[in-house]
């Protein structure tokens, strides 16, 4: 059974801003399953390929379906959280934003296309642009989340954030 805190408790919840990269952030402090659950959620979004794989080695098709995979499994984590803790805000961008690269592989007519060496060099320079945004947001909403939630991300998800 969850807790849900009534709006006076919520709004004086303790939070702290921090300055991360040239934005203020407010961040609240995270209970600990939030905690165990967010970092459930960090270890799999880190282990997708998706998410850091050599450009080259990408494929439409191929992540297509794995971005797909990722909502489901995220849906699946999210359902474990309340709707008010910090961390679910950022997961759902995550979310919205594997969302936005299907829809964008699909209007591009790209989400069947098997290999790279079948796609113009105009359609290789869109798509890679489409997975360098996804990127960009999923690796900048799990810094937020690590931070919110006090756990560590690993040095090549690091060097992913703009």
């Amino acid at each position: 059974m969850h807790y849900e805190a009534s709006f006076l408790e919520r709004a004086f919840i303790p939070y702290k801003w921090y300055l991360f990269r040239r934005c203020w952030l407010r961040v609240v402090v995270a209970s600990p399953n939030e905690r165990k659950i967010c970092e459930e959620v960090t270890t799999y979004l880190e282990d997708q390929g998706i998410f850091h794989s050599p450009f080259e080695w990408e494929h439409p098709k191929e992540t297509y379906s794995a971005a797909s995979n990722v909502r489901s499994q995220l849906t699946a984590q999210m359902q474990k959280l309340n709707r008010d803790m910090g961390s679910f805000d950022h997961l759902y961008a995550i979310r919205q934003s594997l969302q936005t690269f299907q829809r964008e592989l699909r209007a591009l007519k790209l989400s069947t296309t098997e290999s790279k060496s079948e796609m113009t060099n105009e359609q290789v320079t869109d798509y890679d642009g489409r997975l360098i945004n996804l990127r960009k947001t999923t690796s900048y909403r799990i810094a937020v989340v690590a931070k919110n939630c006090k756990f560590s991300i690993t040095e090549e998800l690091w060097r992913q954030l703009p």
